[in-house]
C-alpha cells in the first residue's frame, strides 16, 4: 500500500539553502572570472605591442632615427585600424571599434613609446621605448599598466599584474590628456 502523505519533493528550506550556496560560488567565482577574462585582453595589449615595439627598434636601427608613423614600421596592424588622432609632430594614435595604439617618436629631450589599450581609454598597457636622453629603454620586457583612476575593475587587473605607483597624466591617448594611476609591471 502506497502512503499518500510521503513527500516526494524538496522543503522550501532545502531549496533556499541550494540557492544561498550556489550564490556563495557565484560570489567567489564570478569576480576570478573576469580577472581571467580581463587579463586575457590585456594580453592582447601586450601582443600588440611587442610587435610594434620590435618594429619600430627595426626602423630606429635601419634609419638612425624614431617615427610617429604605424606606416613606416615594418609589422601590419589590423585592416580596420584607422588614424583618430595625429598631432603633426610627436605621435599619432590608431584605433578600431575594440582598442586603440599611440606611438610617438623621439625627438630631442623627449620619451619614446607605444601605448595599447581599450578603446574606451579604461586600461592601458604602456612601454617605454627611449628615454628623455634618448637612450633606448631598459626595461627588459616590463611595460606599465595604467587604469582608470576611478574604475575598479581596470585597477584590479593591473595591481594583479604590477606594483602601484603614482598618479600620471597621460597625454598620448586618443582623446589627448587623462589621468590614471601607474602600476610597474612585475
Amino acid at each position: 500500500m502506497i502512503n499518500k502523505n510521503s513527500n516526494l519533493g524538496f522543503t522550501l528550506l532545502e531549496l533556499l539553502l541550494v540557492v544561498l550556496i550556489i550564490g556563495i560560488f557565484a560570489t567567489i567565482a564570478l569576480p576570478r572570472y573576469q580577472l581571467g577574462r580581463d587579463k586575457a585582453e590585456f594580453r592582447k595589449y601586450q601582443v600588440m605591442v611587442s610587435s610594434l615595439k620590435d618594429a619600430y627598434y627595426d626602423y630606429f636601427m635601419r634609419k638612425g632615427k624614431g617615427t610617429k608613423n604605424f606606416d613606416d614600421l615594418s609589422v601590419s596592424l589590423p585592416s580596420d585600424f584607422i588614424i583618430s588622432k595625429d598631432d603633426n609632430l610627436s605621435y599619432q594614435c590608431r584605433s578600431n571599434d575594440e582598442m586603440f595604439c599611440c606611438m610617438s617618436r623621439y625627438i630631442y629631450q623627449t620619451s619614446a613609446y607605444i601605448n595599447c589599450g581599450k578603446k574606451d581609454l579604461s586600461i592601458i598597457y604602456h612601454y617605454p621605448l627611449f628615454s628623455y636622453k634618448g637612450e633606448m629603454s631598459n626595461v627588459k620586457g616590463r611595460g606599465l599598466c595604467f587604469a582608470e583612476i576611478d574604475n575598479k575593475r581596470a585597477n584590479r587587473l593591473c595591481k594583479s599584474l604590477g606594483v602601484k605607483g603614482i598618479i600620471y597624466e597621460m597625454e598620448h591617448t586618443p582623446i589627448g590628456y587623462k589621468k590614471y594611476q601607474r602600476y610597474t609591471m612585475k
